[in-house]
């Protein structure tokens, strides 16, 4: 058994460029089920929201962005709206171990894996 990332189908992702950044960012936007973000030693974007919508945000704990190697110092995870439609949490039993990020209206949208003590107002969160 290898250690490897996820290979997604070409057809569940998107890519886009974040202006700021100049980075490539990486969308998956499935319902019912967990994708896995792994980030790189790049900078990395981690589109949860757009414009439009909130992704993940349909079928609470069996939906959403498990987020891999963020690094707070350089980093950013993407939402819609501001840090007021969301609130952070400590991972319950049964999902991986980190910082989870849930919309107003209770749905699991990610998991930030290995991360403690995350805050809505702090650089690595930008809203769309």
């Amino acid at each position: 058994m290898t250690n490897e990332a996820p290979v997604f189908e070409a057809e569940s992702i998107e890519i886009a460029h974040h202006l700021s950044l100049e980075k490539p960012l990486l969308t998956i936007k499935e319902s019912n089920e967990v994708d896995i973000l792994t980030g790189t030693a790049d900078v990395d974007v981690f589109e949860l929201g757009s414009t439009q919508e909130i992704y993940y945000s349909t079928s609470g704990l069996e939906d959403y962005a498990l987020i891999n190697n963020f690094d707070i110092n350089q980093d950013r995870i993407q939402l819609l709206g501001d840090s007021e439609n969301y609130s952070l949490g400590t991972a319950s039993e049964g999902l991986p171990q980190g910082s989870t990020i849930f919309s107003n209206n209770d749905e699991l949208i990610g998991v930030v894996a290995g991360v403690d003590n995350l805050s809505l107002h702090e650089d690595y969160f930008t809203f769309v």
